[in-house]
């Protein structure tokens, strides 16, 4: 039944036969190791299927390989992670899915965590991973945790619930009696599925404390960087040293705060790939209200001890992640970019952005096994670029090629079986 529902609304992303185990050689490549931030020279990558099967030099030679790809020299990186991420619904000033999803391939992007789960996007993860659909791979997080919808006290058979439904991370939103995130944390840590979200009200200590997988957004570091920034620099250690992950949306704030220009915000990279009737809806709200100067003066302030906030945690050894966030003008795929040319403008290394981008998210999934470096077994999901990423970011604006598991997505966005 799903099938049907899916050839009906995304038919470009179909593809009902699965997955082939058919081979696909990428020849004279140079391949990033993310881990450790080096090049591995003149290696060849075989896929067979939907994996990555040997990474060497000259593989043609052991075998005939038909279906070959001469790089010529260009690297070969893992996809990227949107860590980030709510899909849209079937409103009509939601982007299509098609759309996004679309966009978020040719921008690169292989897999995204979807931050607000329903059953369909179960429904949708499930066909994806069968290779019934071209589409970026789906890690589902439980609808939201809020205290006004799940009490204290229904904790724990809806945790229990969202795990047996299939969910891999319970999603913390909102609370405002004392002790309702340590219960959650708590029942979490018993239940074993791990807690990821926004920060608690109570701030910095209380994640510390309770260590869920990741945290979202920057708020609670600025103000704790206004109250006591000795403090703020001895939690931002630990932070580091227990390994907990930080995911800034850096970039949603500046859409959030209206920070951007008129002239810029217009001129949007894929922001004519969109619905007319969403971006009209989205400048409506951007431009009808306009922000008095001494308002904009104060976000401008703001938005600068974030750009701090993002170098002392790169600094301090935090390991980061990457998204744009959800909101009016985040254009999937491409705000993704933007995010990381933020990271780039804050002072954060291109080696430590590609690694926020690929392998620190492939960890914070708990999916490391499968995704986030060009190794053995793992799914191949691969970008072919021009220039050295550890080098240079910006080459991730262009990739020459993206590959989602055997499937090829042009530079227009259009799907094509490389194996065909």
């Amino acid at each position: 039944m799903l099938r049907n529902i899916i050839v009906v609304v995304m038919p470009l992303l179909c593809v009902l036969e699965g997955y082939s185990q058919q081979k696909l050689l990428l020849k004279n490549g140079q391949v990033v190791d993310v881990e450790n931030a080096t090049i591995l020279p003149d290696m060849d990558v075989l896929i067979v299927g939907d994996k990555i099967e040997k990474i060497g030099h000259r593989l043609d030679s052991l075998e005939t390989i038909p279906n070959s790809i001469d790089v010529e020299g260009r690297y070969i990186m893992p996809g990227l992670i949107d860590m980030h991420v709510h899909l849209p619904g079937t409103d009509s000033l939601d982007i299509p899915l098609q759309d996004f999803f679309r966009m978020s391939l040719t921008a690169g992007v292989t897999s995204l965590r979807c931050m607000r789960g329903n059953a369909m996007q179960l429904q949708l993860r499930d066909s994806i991973m069968k290779g019934y659909i071209i589409a970026p791979s789906l890690y589902v997080a439980s609808p939201p945790f809020r205290e006004k919808d799940i009490p204290v006290d229904s904790l724990y058979d809806k945790v229990k619930q969202y795990k047996d439904s299939g969910y891999l991370y319970i999603k913390y939103l909102h609370h405002t009696t004392a002790g309702y995130y340590d219960s959650l944390a708590h029942i979490c840590k018993e239940l074993e599925i791990p807690l990821v979200g926004h920060m608690p009200k109570e701030g910095l200590a209380v994640a510390l404390k309770n260590h869920p997988l990741t945290v979202e957004h920057l708020d609670a570091f600025e103000k704790q960087l206004l109250a006591n920034s000795s403090l703020l620099r001895k939690q931002l250690k630990q932070f580091a040293d227990s390994g907990l992950y930080v995911c800034p949306d850096l970039y949603w704030y500046y859409v959030n705060r209206k920070v951007i220009p008129k002239d810029n915000i217009e001129k949007k990279r894929g922001l004519m790939e969109l619905p007319e009737q969403v971006v009209r809806h989205w400048k409506t709200w951007y431009f009808s209200k306009p922000v008095p100067d001494a308002e904009k003066q104060k976000d401008v302030a703001f938005i600068i001890r974030l750009q701090k906030l993002v170098k002392q945690m790169s600094d301090a050894g935090i390991p980061l992640l990457i998204s744009p966030g959800d909101e009016y003008f985040i254009i999937p795929g491409y705000s993704y970019l933007e995010e990381l040319l933020l990271f780039k403008h804050v002072g954060v290394p291109d080696a430590k952005i590609v690694q926020a981008a690929t392998i620190n998210a492939a960890k914070a999934l708990m999916d490391d096994a499968h995704i986030g470096s060009i190794k053995e077994g793992k799914y191949a999901d691969i970008l072919v670029l021009q220039k050295n990423p550890l080098e240079d970011i910006t080459t991730l604006l262009q990739p020459r090629m993206v590959i989602v598991r055997n499937k090829f997505i042009s530079a227009s966005g259009e799907l094509a079986n490389v194996l065909q």
